[in-house]
């Protein structure tokens, strides 16, 4: 009877954790290394609008939850696509990537970008 509680309650308390979806919901900004101001807008049907300097995008997104650290796609459409990490630690969010239509990156660097959540 013991066991069954317990699983019980861990099924209930997993239940309750926040999605990495939920959690990158809403707006982050920051700047990149070089300086550029960079605004991310992550909306809940999988839309994406960023802004970098004076250059705006909008695309689509896709979040791997179960991969150390998180995959985080991105599909600009004609402009192309690009294969992220991320993490997310409270209000900062930690991206990396190598540009459009190159390798996902295996690790973060001194080049990883971190955004506040707004």
């Amino acid at each position: 009877m013991k066991e069954l509680f317990v699983a019980v309650m861990f099924m209930f308390l997993s239940g309750c954790q926040p999605s990495i979806e939920s959690e990158l919901e809403g707006r982050w900004a920051g700047a990149t290394t070089a300086g550029q101001e960079i605004i991310m807008i992550f909306k809940e049907n999988s839309e994406l609008n960023l802004q970098v300097s004076e250059d705006i995008g909008q695309g689509i997104y896709s979040v791997n939850g179960s991969s150390n650290p998180y995959d985080l796609d991105i599909d600009f459409g004609d402009r192309g696509k690009i294969a992220t990490i991320i993490a997310i630690n409270g209000n900062a969010l930690t991206i990396e990537n190598n540009g459009l239509g190159k390798a996902r990156p295996l690790s973060f660097s001194s080049k990883a970008t971190t955004l506040t959540k707004q």
